[in-house]
């Protein structure tokens, strides 16, 4: 019963997945700022096919302007595990640190959302 119950639960939720991914894309560069759509990017090119090859994702991710040596095969698996728990915090349309991303208005002014 207990060797059931462990193998029933997961000691890494995507808030733990969230934290790792923000340890190792600041430690590559990556701004808190950027990290969001950093995730974005990589979840819009492997939403089609999750098993793309790294080399892959990288090269779409070098065409969107993000740096080559950002993405390594432990932050693509980060990525994939979000982007396939349905407690992922980017399909409910909203990513986390949304609140301190600036969005511009009709008019052209920045505000805070």
């Amino acid at each position: 019963m207990a060797k059931e119950r462990m193998n029933s639960v997961n000691p890494f939720g995507p808030e733990d997945v969230l934290e790792l991914l923000l340890e190792k894309l600041s430690r590559r560069g990556v701004l808190l700022l950027q990290v969001p759509r950093f995730i974005k990017d990589v979840m819009n090119i492997i939403s089609d096919n999750k098993s793309l090859p790294q080399g892959m994702v990288n090269h779409r991710l070098i065409l969107l302007g993000w740096d080559e040596r950002i993405l390594d095969g432990y932050i693509l698996e980060l990525i994939r595990f979000l982007s396939e728990s349905s407690a992922n915090p980017y399909a409910r349309g909203t990513a986390p640190f949304a609140g301190s991303q600036p969005k511009v208005g009709i008019a052209g002014e920045n505000r805070l959302h």
